[in-house]
């Protein structure tokens, strides 16, 4: 199982009643901000880009940043739309 680990983002400019969640570092413009370890889902793929960022592919081979799929309040998701339109979100597992 992969993990990454990522910012929960409490009292962001224009969202103070949601979380923001960010991966890399915590938003400037949050209150305060946890960072948690979440679980990869098994059928995307994490990997380190030539400049040494990281990026997922998602199940329908396209790619994204990790900050271009966070999504969600209570809990994180990964959210992005596949070739045909149809949106997909996977609620990621904290494990730490």
């Amino acid at each position: 199982m992969k993990e990454i680990k990522i910012f929960k983002n409490y009292g962001c400019l224009a969202a103070e009643k949601r979380v923001i969640y960010t991966y890399g570092a915590a938003t400037k413009n949050a209150a305060y901000s946890d960072e948690i370890t979440v679980a990869v889902p098994a059928n995307w793929e994490i990997y380190e880009t030539v400049s040494g960022d990281i990026a997922c592919k998602a199940p329908w081979g396209a790619t994204y940043s990790v900050n271009e799929l966070l999504d969600g309040n209570d809990h994180p998701y990964f959210a992005a739309y596949d070739n045909s339109g149809v949106l997909h979100r996977v609620q990621l597992q904290i494990v730490g």
